[in-house]
């Protein structure tokens, strides 16, 4: 599918991303630190150092604020994350599945999340808002705020060892294969619930991505970009 960024520069005027020959620059036109993070404080329309937060998200295309939520709220997420898990059935059009290297079917994805009344409160979660405030735009949720509500809110099982199927996912546009139009502007905000290493499927960013095309990569392509790498730990949020 590399053709897919030269087709989208041509209908929606996207540029496509050359990710050897980005330049980001800060507030001061010196080079972005482009493994910075930033703390709850530092976020949303009022924090202290908000014109800068706001700036990274518009030139990098992602944020990570660190320690939004403590052990024991990521407990009970993880706790919700098994009950959906132990009611989830391949086929049921709110699940995703995928084989192991073994051959076993297992689970990646629930998609209704929303189901279990603490998850469907992080929508509104103070926290969560000023994260997203950080935006230029004014981002609500798309999805109807209903119980049974699909991708409103989703866990995601990170598993690198997997042959077939998504789970450590390639690299990736969320609107890509003609969402643009339809999608954007819109914005995927994680809490990381385990830990973020490299070992568990890490998330990594291609800096200035989210301003142009770049097509689906396999990771492990030579050819693939080594694009960023933060270190994302329990209880942390990201916004991409």
């Amino acid at each position: 599918m590399r053709w897919e960024p030269g087709l989208r520069a041509l209908f929606h005027g996207l540029p496509v991303f050359d990710p050897d020959s980005v330049n980001l620059r800060d507030l001061d036109g010196g080079p972005l630190d482009t493994t910075r993070s930033f703390t709850l404080g530092e976020t949303g329309d009022t924090g202290r150092d908000g014109a800068a937060a706001r700036h990274f998200l518009r030139t990098a295309g992602y944020l990570h604020v660190p320690v939004v939520f403590d052990a024991d709220e990521v407990a009970a997420m993880l706790t919700d994350a098994d009950i959906l898990a132990g009611e989830a059935r391949p086929g049921d059009m709110a699940s995703w599945w995928g084989r192991d290297a073994a051959g076993t079917e297992v689970l990646t994805r629930v998609l209704r999340a929303a189901s279990r009344p603490d998850l469907r409160l992080l929508v509104d979660d103070a926290r969560i808002r000023r994260v997203v405030d950080t935006a230029d735009e004014v981002l609500v949720p798309k999805i109807p705020d209903d119980p049974e509500a699909v991708d409103l809110v989703t866990v995601l099982w990170k598993r690198p060892d997997m042959a077939e199927g998504l789970a450590d996912l390639p690299w990736h546009r969320d609107c890509g294969m003609g969402g643009h139009a339809l999608n954007c502007p819109s914005v995927v905000l994680t809490i990381c619930l385990t830990t973020g290493t490299p070992e568990a499927g890490e998330l990594r960013f291609l800096p200035g991505s989210h301003r142009g095309g770049f097509p689906f990569v396999d990771g492990t392509d030579v050819a693939a970009p080594d694009g960023v790498s933060l270190p994302i730990g329990v209880g942390d949020v990201t916004l991409h």
